[in-house]
């Protein structure tokens, strides 16, 4: 009967996560990009790779335009599969050390968890990243040391992150199980990290992989604008401790989030729970780690992607110690007991629900907008014109072979803030569209701030009209007006 149950259970979120597919429309722009990244990679041939975004979930994903010619679908069904295989595989390992019950509780923890379930359903590396990570678990739990280090190694192939994260379990592998086992998981992790060195080395002459990702984290981060030392690791120390006590027990759920905590005073010195209370612990010191030194606003939404592979391994940990404690407790005082498990699943959904339904119609705000302007300008797009367009629209344009042309503000060959040159510019280009971003990192506002005001723009010959806008996230669509009109 349990069985039965769980089973059901779990086919119903893996069908949840799926179903999220037609109604959110993604974390960021991330999402986008990252479609028209496993597009690139499918049409160069399994050759080019980002160096900043690592290969592995591009690489994956690309395999499935093998067999079907939809890269949207590609990606989701990559993140999706990812997802789902974190949730079965998390909640059989705990169904392993404590049995059927645990092992539903911990589904219904999972089942609307707003980052765990939103984020398998879009077009991210987390999931993936997570399926290796929990595939980690299971070959260490099960002592295959081999395929321990072949998972580790395609973890680190979709976040270069994680050789850091693995610390911990090495240093308590050097104790317990000596330099044969730590040998067979490192190698094939150190290889993963050669062979990907090597290939950057000779596609960007550089083997330092990590440069760039953490730079550009460093230089948008609010230590940027620290005035000394101290003030850089207060802000850091801010940032940590908001994270650690606010955000995350908010998202994981209070109850769950001190059942992690209180899980190493339960477990004996013997017992597999330990491979998971280490592995988190490197997992959340890192998380921590990118926080300190990035530095980032604490409600910043980087910090709710990165804290995806927290999720099932914290919560596991959580469902256990509750578990645990709770059957000692049932000898006696069982109906306290279902009460405490009302209390501990529902006071989580109550959690998770507010945050699923906020960041459900934070997309719907700002991101389906941008698809839709997408879409339209597919429609309407004479392919003998040219539109300055970038971020999600470009992305979703560029999902598959077209033969429009896109120009990205990052390749205007303008001064900043000259009108004149803009107009001549564009007319010279016979650009029949322009998407100006508030923002200040899409390169718009530099070069040209003049849009800002929406309306009309004209300078000599050439009209600017604006034909729609979004002012939340930021952007104005123009089209020439002579060419509307002829």
């Amino acid at each position: 009967m349990e069985r039965r149950i769980l089973a059901i259970i779990l086919i119903l979120a893996i069908g949840y996560r799926f179903w999220l597919w037609d109604v959110f429309f993604g974390w960021e722009e991330s999402d986008y990009g990252n479609i028209a990244m496993v597009q690139g990679v499918y049409q160069s041939g399994f050759r080019h790779y980002d160096m900043n975004h690592m290969p592995g979930y591009y690489g994956l994903s690309a395999l499935f335009l093998l067999i079907q010619n939809n890269s949207v679908v590609a990606a989701k069904l990559m993140s999706t599969l990812g997802g789902s295989l974190s949730l079965v595989g998390i909640v059989l390992l705990l169904k392993r050390m404590a049995g059927y019950k645990a092992a539903i509780l911990l589904v219904l923890v999972l089942f609307f968890q707003p980052e765990f379930s939103l984020y398998s359903s879009s077009a991210l590396r987390e999931p993936v990243y997570s399926m290796f990570i929990i595939a980690l678990l299971w070959a260490m739990i099960l002592r295959f040391w081999w395929l321990a280090g072949i998972a580790a190694a395609m973890a680190f192939l979709v976040r270069f992150e994680f050789p850091l994260v693995l610390i911990p379990i090495v240093i308590v592998l050097l104790f317990t199980k000596g330099w044969r086992a730590i040998g067979k998981l490192l190698i094939p992790l150190v290889l993963g990290i050669v062979i990907w060195m090597c290939y950057c080395l000779s596609m960007y002459e550089t083997y330092a992989f990590w440069a760039h990702a953490a730079t550009s984290n460093i230089e948008t981060g609010l230590g940027a604008e620290a005035y000394n030392r101290w003030d850089w690791f207060q802000r850091g120390m801010s940032v940590v401790g908001s994270l650690f006590f606010t955000l995350l027990p908010q998202r994981l759920g209070w109850l769950i989030w001190i059942g992690w905590l209180l899980a190493p005073f339960w477990a004996q010195k013997e017992s597999k729970i330990w491979y998971l209370l280490w592995l988190s612990y490197g997992l959340v010191v890192v998380w921590l780690g990118i926080a300190f030194v990035a530095q980032h606003d604490a409600d910043h939404n980087l910090y709710w992607k990165w804290m995806f592979p927290l999720i099932p391994i914290l919560a596991c940990c959580g469902i256990w110690m509750w578990n645990c404690l709770l059957v000692r407790i049932a000898r006696r005082y069982r109906r306290y007991v279902y009460a405490m498990w009302v209390l501990i699943i529902g006071s989580t959904w109550l959690e998770h629900g507010k945050e699923t339904k906020n960041q459900l119609e934070r997309s719907w705000r700002l991101y389906r907008p941008q698809i839709q302007l997408a879409q339209k300008i597919e429609q309407e797009l004479p392919i003998n014109h040219k539109v300055i367009f970038d971020n999600i629209p470009a992305c979703w344009i560029n999902r598959k072979e077209h033969e429009y042309t896109m120009i990205s503000w990052f390749d205007i060959p303008v001064s900043p803030n000259d009108p004149n040159a803009f107009a001549d510019w564009l007319i010279a280009e016979d650009v029949w569209g322009v998407l100006w971003f508030r923002e200040d990192w899409t390169q718009a506002p530099k070069i040209a701030p003049f849009l800002s005001a929406g309306g009309t723009w004209s300078v000599g010959q050439l009209h600017l009209r604006e034909v729609s806008r979004e002012d939340e996230y930021g952007w104005i669509y123009y089209q020439r007006t002579n060419l509307l009109e002829r």
